[in-house]
Protein backbone atom coordinates (compact mmCIF):
# COMPACT_ATOMS: atom_id res chain seq x y z
CA UNK A 1 0.00 0.00 0.00
CA UNK A 2 2.90 2.35 0.69
CA UNK A 3 4.15 4.42 -2.21
CA UNK A 4 7.69 4.17 -0.84
CA UNK A 5 9.92 1.12 -1.06
CA UNK A 6 11.66 -0.01 2.11
CA UNK A 7 14.55 2.36 2.66
CA UNK A 8 17.84 1.79 4.47
CA UNK A 9 16.19 3.55 7.42
CA UNK A 10 13.88 0.61 7.97
CA UNK A 11 15.94 -2.27 6.60
CA UNK A 12 17.47 -3.36 9.94
CA UNK A 13 14.81 -5.26 11.84
CA UNK A 14 14.24 -7.42 14.87
CA UNK A 15 11.94 -10.43 14.58
CA UNK A 16 9.22 -10.37 17.23
CA UNK A 17 7.76 -13.47 18.89
CA UNK A 18 4.78 -13.41 16.51
CA UNK A 19 7.06 -13.36 13.46
CA UNK A 20 6.56 -9.70 12.58
CA UNK A 21 9.73 -7.84 11.70
CA UNK A 22 10.00 -4.46 13.46
CA UNK A 23 12.50 -1.84 12.32
CA UNK A 24 15.09 -1.26 15.05
CA UNK A 25 15.40 2.42 14.19
CA UNK A 26 12.40 4.58 14.99
CA UNK A 27 11.40 8.21 15.17
CA UNK A 28 11.50 9.47 18.75
CA UNK A 29 8.75 11.96 19.54
CA UNK A 30 10.07 13.07 22.93
CA UNK A 31 10.43 16.82 23.34
CA UNK A 32 8.99 17.42 19.89
CA UNK A 33 7.19 20.76 19.72
CA UNK A 34 3.47 20.42 18.99
CA UNK A 35 3.74 22.70 15.97
CA UNK A 36 6.52 20.51 14.50
CA UNK A 37 4.98 17.09 15.14
CA UNK A 38 2.92 16.77 11.96
CA UNK A 39 5.83 17.87 9.76
CA UNK A 40 8.25 15.47 11.46
CA UNK A 41 5.94 12.43 11.38
CA UNK A 42 4.90 12.99 7.76
CA UNK A 43 8.53 13.50 6.76
CA UNK A 44 9.63 10.39 8.63
CA UNK A 45 7.00 8.24 6.92
CA UNK A 46 7.93 9.76 3.57
CA UNK A 47 11.61 8.76 3.91
CA UNK A 48 10.76 5.24 5.07
CA UNK A 49 10.42 5.21 8.85
CA UNK A 50 7.79 2.72 10.04
CA UNK A 51 8.62 2.70 13.76
CA UNK A 52 7.29 5.60 15.84
CA UNK A 53 8.40 5.75 19.47
CA UNK A 54 6.35 7.69 21.99
CA UNK A 55 5.62 7.83 25.69
CA UNK A 56 2.69 8.65 27.91
CA UNK A 57 4.91 11.45 29.26
CA UNK A 58 5.22 13.09 25.84
CA UNK A 59 1.54 14.07 25.92
CA UNK A 60 1.39 13.87 22.12
CA UNK A 61 0.03 10.38 21.50
CA UNK A 62 -3.36 11.65 20.30
CA UNK A 63 -1.76 14.10 17.88
CA UNK A 64 0.54 11.37 16.54
CA UNK A 65 -2.51 9.14 16.06
CA UNK A 66 -4.30 11.88 14.13
CA UNK A 67 -1.32 12.41 11.81
CA UNK A 68 -0.94 8.67 11.20
CA UNK A 69 -4.67 8.31 10.54
CA UNK A 70 -4.43 11.03 7.90
CA UNK A 71 -1.47 9.29 6.25
CA UNK A 72 -3.32 5.96 6.30
CA UNK A 73 -6.49 7.53 4.90
CA UNK A 74 -4.42 9.15 2.12
CA UNK A 75 -2.91 5.76 1.25
CA UNK A 76 0.65 6.86 2.07
CA UNK A 77 1.15 4.00 4.55
CA UNK A 78 -0.92 1.10 5.85
CA UNK A 79 -1.50 0.40 9.52
CA UNK A 80 0.04 -3.05 9.14
CA UNK A 81 3.36 -1.43 8.16
CA UNK A 82 3.57 0.64 11.36
CA UNK A 83 5.06 -0.14 14.75
CA UNK A 84 4.08 2.27 17.50
CA UNK A 85 6.05 1.80 20.70
CA UNK A 86 5.49 3.51 24.01
CA UNK A 87 6.66 3.53 27.59
CA UNK A 88 4.57 3.39 30.74
CA UNK A 89 5.44 4.52 34.24
CA UNK A 90 5.59 1.74 36.85
CA UNK A 91 2.17 2.89 38.11
CA UNK A 92 0.76 2.32 34.60
CA UNK A 93 1.39 -1.42 34.74
CA UNK A 94 -1.51 -3.23 36.35
CA UNK A 95 -1.94 -6.99 36.34
CA UNK A 96 -5.67 -6.86 37.09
Amino acid sequence: MSSIAISPVSSKVITLNDGNKMPIIGVNTWNLATEDLEFVIKGAIHVGFRHIDTSVFNLNEKQIGNVLKTLIDEGKVSRSELFITTKLPPTGINVD
